[in-house]
């Protein structure tokens, strides 16, 4: 998670910070700095005493994805380099 509520990451995870959470036995809020995860709990915890909500971001990465699909700003569609000719 890189935001949540008024609180955010203010920097990239490294891909070795990535790998650590996957292999973390339990994950609160899935942040890979500990400080910041710890604040946005505590954002977290305020919204629920005070019956508010908070939103967040979720950064998701994918590894090993096939070459012939791309992301586009829409969502992910089949490369039509690698899709047979009709």
């Amino acid at each position: 998670m890189s935001s949540r509520g008024r609180v955010a990451l203010d920097r990239a995870a490294t891909w070795e910070e990535i790998a650590a959470i996957a292999s973390k036995d339990e994950i609160v809020l899935g942040c890979v700095d500990e400080p910041t995860e710890a604040r946005m709990k505590e954002e977290v915890e305020e919204a629920a005493r005070t019956g508010d909500t908070v939103g967040g971001v979720f950064e998701v990465v994918a590894t090993a994805f096939p070459p012939a699909w791309a992301l586009t700003p829409t969502g992910m569609s089949a490369s039509t380099a690698s899709s047979p000719r009709r």
